[in-house]
């Protein structure tokens, strides 16, 4: 790649991240120059695309959104924020950061409560997200607000992302909602 065409890319994706879009990164074998009189074999090598997340504008320290289009379930441990429901109802747990969910790659999960450990595994199809085989640790704890943490999650039917950085996942028969941040 010549050094103009460095600068250009650079440019290009300068301006994407000040449009607040996903920014891909290019990279491709580039002839080169042996000195003379050495014999040097041809590089060969495919095209290869590597998408970059940006979380700030250089040199500025600006934040930037998230981008839903770069986010995944298993990018992070998700803490269960709240569940609307369409009856009107919103639950919230008692202490933040006690509700989480982890999405494995290799299709398992797990999660842990105010009380107990849950794992299983998952399955996902487009935006469509399932929960099966769950199993849990059986401590009791009186007060606990685990099993609606637990039948939330049984009964997830699909799943996006959001720019403020969150996993929703849609509630069966279109009954709510759950944000995971």
């Amino acid at each position: 790649m010549s050094k103009q065409n460095l600068v250009v890319s650079i440019v290009l994706a300068l301006v994407a991240i000040a449009l607040g879009v996903g920014v891909s990164v290019f990279l491709a074998a580039t002839p080169v120059a042996a000195p003379a009189g050495d014999v040097v074999a041809p590089i060969v090598a495919d095209v290869a695309e590597e998408t970059i997340p940006i979380t700030e504008v250089p040199s500025t320290g600006v934040p930037l959104p998230p981008e839903p289009l770069l986010m995944s379930l298993s990018m992070k441990t998700w803490e269960w924020q709240e569940t609307s429901l369409n009856d009107g109802t919103t639950e919230v747990p008692d202490k933040a950061g006690v509700f989480s969910v982890t999405f494995n790659a290799d299709g398992t999960f797990g999660a842990t409560t105010d009380c107990n450990s849950v794992g299983g595994n998952y399955t996902t199809d487009g935006s469509l997200l399932t929960f099966t085989e769950m199993m849990s640790t059986e401590m009791y704890c009186e007060g606990s607000k685990e099993a609606d943490f637990v039948g939330y999650l049984s009964t997830t039917s699909g799943y996006h992302f959001t720019t403020r950085g969150e996993l929703i996942l849609d509630l069966k028969f279109d009954s709510g909602s759950v944000v995971l941040r």
